[in-house]
């Protein structure tokens, strides 16, 4: 059988695109490696599922990405904040905003996300293929024809898309497919740095009080001794340093600094 659109990868972006291609009137079928869809979703927000962060406006949004930010100007010009935020709610998901224009559902739970995403899949006829690792993509004349999974099933679709996640948490599944997918496409693949990611302290008594957790707590980064991030936020110390939603937060700053 052959699709309208096939998408690699069941997280929250490829569920977003299944949703919105079938929306669309396309015939889909969204392929995933693991048994179930959306597991890092399910994580999101220490199982509460930030969703998205209720800025001003979409300048003062793609700011916090540093200077790199300026590529989603695009894609939120066409579904952008308050897009995202009525979508959820179309969904029968009610919302709330907390510090620093987080927002989560009401209900404080991932998995009333992922049940109402799942539905509205199910409802609008999207195939879903779980245990199904990609193996090769192949091309005809410099495009996608099919993809071969390692059950040696092909898949034939008009248009393809990759939505693999990163290389972030390889226990969900973020095992970094999608770069390799892409290199081999003929892509320039930019060196990948860590964010949104706990953080490790140089300090060997750490560990004596992992488990604890601290809300609302100044946290700031220095880099030759000039303060180059600060958030405030929850913190929970862990075996080797800290994490927690400020912690996250910070990380990704960092990050962002560090680069330039």
């Amino acid at each position: 059988m052959k699709y309208d659109v096939a998408i690699i990868g069941g997280g929250p972006a490829g569920i977003m695109a299944g949703i919105s291609s079938a929306k669309n009137g396309a015939k889909v079928i969204l392929i995933e490696k693991n048994d179930r869809l959306g597991v890092k979703l399910l994580l999101a927000g220490n199982g509460r599922c930030n969703l998205m962060n209720k800025a001003p406006d979409t300048r003062s949004f793609i700011e916090e990405f540093g200077p790199n930010g300026k590529f989603l100007f695009s894609a939120l010009s066409q579904f952008g904040l308050e897009s995202t935020w009525k979508f959820f709610e179309d969904l029968k998901i009610p919302l709330k905003v907390e510090n620093d224009n987080k927002v989560f559902p009401q209900s404080d739970d991932g998995r009333d996300v992922l049940s109402a995403l799942t539905k509205e899949m199910k409802k609008l006829k999207v195939e879903i293929k779980f245990k199904s690792p990609v193996s090769k993509i192949n091309l005809k004349e410099g495009l996608i024809d099919s993809i071969t999974l390692e059950n040696k099933e092909k898949i034939q679709a008009k248009k393809f898309i990759l939505c693999c996640g990163g290389k972030s948490y390889p226990l969900t599944g973020s095992t970094g497919d999608g770069y390799d997918y892409a290199e081999s496409l003929g892509h320039t693949i930019t060196p990948l740095l860590p964010a949104l990611t706990p953080l490790i302290l140089n300090d060997q008594h750490i560990n004596t009080i992992e488990g604890v957790a601290i809300k609302q707590v100044l946290l700031q980064a220095s880099l030759n001794k000039k303060i180059i991030a600060k958030v405030t936020g929850d913190i929970m110390f862990t075996a080797d340093g800290i994490s927690g939603p400020a912690t996250i937060t910070l990380s990704q700053k960092i990050a962002t600094q560090v680069e330039h």
